[in-house]
């Protein structure tokens, strides 16, 4: 079983990506029409790991049936389908306890696979099949508490980085510190912009990677007699973007869910160093906002190499700071943490939570609806107005990170 990457700009943009194979590059019928019908609106990524899950699917049902899944569908031989089930439901459990990783949302697009074909072929209410979902639910039983989740089932705790490593970080990534490992100008002005707005708005490095130049905007409010400044997050196959682009980054950085296209307040910090990276960013065809020194679309691997020069440089003091929540380094991901850890402290003062609160919070964050997110961070009653935001700055970050580890 293969995956075959398709990124030609003969191919609509919602239908590129990676297309399940047999061993003759054949596309399986189900599975590429299952994806592109139920799973269309979805971020590209959750579609390549779906196929991924699928294709591990069909292995199992040649390897215990000896003949495709597809045929076994198309046939209705629901004995052969049974087996496969069954079979691949003990594989995804052992692998599970093995890897200790999560593996529930494979099974689950399985099942949702396997009755979207049936249903296809009018037969979602066949006695068989019912009987089939009865024996492998017994089967889950036969598990203890089974749910494809070898990890801990205590949530991990909360990767905020302490206060004394925003602080340095501050300093190593500020154009002018002498302290700032990167050489040129244009290359501190891009890292310094891309340290401010993981921090400042917690959107995924995927997401910022994804920011184009326009992506900023400004305009004068008469009614406050202020700037008020704003981000968009899209990505390549929203209406407004160029169809013949094709992102030359492998892989493409892609928005998680459909509700990560979002606009967000930004600080008048950020906005100015944002126009100070224009002044020197690379003249380019591209329209991304964050490119390399030669004018390319920025990497993820790029990115990660960044954060890791960064965390090379700080004091004693700092990295102690790291070893103690068991991080060697600072990663993009940790900015995440981080901001929403700022936020909950300085908009969430009397930790009175309630519906409006969390979603909010699962809004700006952009975590979908059935995302537990937002119960881990919202302990307090979240807030975005314009004002506030404005104030996001050093001092902020800091002191609210300071509070936050005076209350743990």
């Amino acid at each position: 079983m293969k995956q075959i990457r398709l990124n030609s700009p003969l191919v609509p943009p919602s239908l590129r990506g990676t297309v399940g194979c047999d061993d003759r590059h054949i596309p399986h019928f189900w599975l590429t029409r299952w994806i592109q019908l139920c799973l269309s609106a979805h971020a590209r990524s959750t579609r390549e790991a779906a196929t991924r899950a699928l294709l591990q699917l069909h292995a199992t049902a040649y390897e215990v049936n000896g003949t495709s899944l597809d045929i076994t569908l198309m046939s209705l031989d629901f004995p052969k389908i049974r087996i496969c089930l069954n079979s691949h439901l003990q594989k995804l459990n052992n692998d599970a306890t093995r890897r200790k990783v999560d593996l529930t949302k494979r099974w689950a697009w399985c099942i949702t696979f396997i009755e979207y074909v049936l249903e296809d072929l009018g037969k979602i209410e066949d006695d068989r099949w019912l009987e089939i979902k009865r024996q492998v639910r017994l089967l889950q039983t036969a598990y203890s508490n089974f749910s494809f989740d070898g990890r801990d089932k205590q949530p991990a705790p909360l990767r905020s980085l302490p206060s004394i490593v925003v602080s340095d970080l501050y300093e190593i990534f500020n154009p002018g510190s002498a302290r700032n490992p990167f050489r040129c100008g244009r290359t501190r002005s891009r890292n310094y912009l891309i340290f401010l707005t993981l921090l400042q708005t917690g959107i995924r490095r995927s997401e910022m990677l994804l920011l184009y130049v326009n992506s900023v905007n400004s305009e004068f409010d008469d009614s406050t007699g202020r700037l008020i400044s704003w981000m968009v997050l899209s990505d390549l196959e929203d209406d407004q973007n160029p169809k013949s682009l094709i992102d030359p980054r492998s892989p493409p950085p892609s928005l998680k869910n459909p509700i990560a296209r979002r606009i967000l307040p930004i600080s008048e910090e950020l906005l100015e160093a944002y126009e100070e990276y224009l002044e020197a960013r690379p003249v380019s065809n591209w329209p991304f906002l964050f490119l390399s020194q030669r004018g390319r679309p920025l990497s993820v691997r790029q990115v990660n190499e960044i954060f890791q020069m960064a965390s090379g440089e700080l004091r004693a003091d700092a990295v102690r700071a790291l070893q103690r929540q068991g991080k060697a380094n600072v990663q993009p991901h940790d900015l995440r943490h981080t901001c929403a850890v700022r936020r909950l402290v300085g908009y969430c003062p009397n930790g009175n939570l309630d519906a409006k609160a969390i979603e909010r919070l699962r809004v700006f964050f952009g975590w979908n609806e059935k995302s537990v997110m937002p119960m881990r961070y919202a302990r307090a009653y979240f807030e975005t107005e314009s004002d506030t935001v404005r104030q996001d700055n050093y001092d902020n970050y800091v002191a609210a990170i300071r509070t936050l580890e005076h209350l743990a």
